[in-house]
């Protein structure tokens, strides 16, 4: 324990909290992709890796494996978890961000709640709990849409909505071109939550909308 609290102690600044103007000149061509909440062995996780996104099934939480495997994030800094008192001094929240220009490679496809897992009344369940990388009755039309180059959009289930929530698949998390970094923030460090607060929120408007009330289309960008 005490050699944790010591890697914790020596994490580096951009991950503690350094000033605002620091991390947007750091950020300069990196896409706002979204916000999660993380422990702090997965905070730590990330500083070791050099503050890149990875994927770890060794902090996959059931409860939000909704889509599959992979990266959950909120476009909200406090989209899923408004209040830190109930998080605690062990936790951290996190922006996570992308290259901007390698960003617009990956495909981006909208899971509407008939499509998912969750489905309204007198709808077709079309995906599987934990496997919607595409709705099962358009898999024809879209053979391309893969884990490897996907993200899936949805609202989050399970009384969590009407949040929304991104699902970064493994494989594309873990895609070191895509340059996906994070700065994250134990929730009690004030300085830092402002910082975080600071980034916004994140765009999935645009170039492509979608909203709750989307008509049933599964691909915002092929």
């Amino acid at each position: 324990m005490k050699a944790f609290a010591t890697l914790l102690a020596l994490l580096p600044i951009c991950v503690l909290g350094a000033t605002v103007n620091i991390h947007k000149r750091d950020l300069e061509g990196q896409k706002l992709l979204g916000f999660r909440v993380v422990n702090e062995q997965l905070a730590v996780k990330y500083s070791q890796n050099g503050n890149k996104l990875l994927f770890d099934p060794t902090f996959q939480s059931s409860s939000s494996d909704q889509l599959g495997p992979g990266v959950y994030l909120s476009p909200d800094p406090y989209g899923w978890i408004a209040s830190d008192t109930t998080l605690g001094v062990g936790h951290w929240r996190c922006a996570v961000f992308a290259n901007e220009a390698q960003w617009l490679r990956v495909k981006v496809a909208w899971i509407p709640r008939e499509w998912g897992p969750d489905p309204p009344p007198g709808s077709t369940q079309q995906c599987d709990v934990g496997n919607c990388w595409y709705p099962v009755g358009t898999a024809s039309q879209n053979a391309g849409l893969t884990p490897a180059n996907t993200v899936l959009l949805s609202a989050a289930l399970g009384g969590n909505g009407p949040t929304l929530q991104m699902l970064i698949p493994n494989l594309v998390a873990n895609d070191a071109s895509l340059n996906i970094e994070t700065r994250c923030f134990n929730v009690v460090n004030q300085n830092g939550m402002r910082n975080l607060e600071s980034y916004g929120t994140a765009d999935w408007n645009n170039p492509y909308p979608f909203g709750l009330a989307q008509p049933p289309t599964d691909i915002l960008r092929p």
